[in-house]
């Protein structure tokens, strides 16, 4: 069974904010938040990603390259959580 290790993980929150950025970046600089933030002000990813509105779907596990490996919140969602552990133990095999 390979290990399911996700210490080497990095998280990267992408915000679509329009003009309330500086609001977040206060807030986020405010309770010491350290995870990589990216500040989308125009919408961009939106734009040439097909989003669904339903907030399940905004979560992504990337591997090394960037190429989505599983969609999905695994935040409260146990069964998801251990799916997205599985898939990252699979892509440290490959590493």
């Amino acid at each position: 069974m390979p290990k399911s290790d996700t210490s080497n993980v990095e998280f990267v929150f992408l915000f679509s904010v329009g003009e309330n950025a500086n609001s977040l970046a206060l807030t986020l600089k405010q309770y010491q938040f350290s995870i990589p933030v990216l500040f989308d002000i125009q919408n961009s990813f939106e734009k040439v990603n097909i989003i669904p509105n339903d907030e399940k779907f905004h979560y992504f596990l990337l591997d090394k390259n960037n190429k989505i490996q599983l969609v999905g919140n695994p935040i409260n969602n146990p069964a998801m959580w251990k799916l997205y552990k599985k898939r990252i133990a699979e892509l440290n095999e490959r590493s």
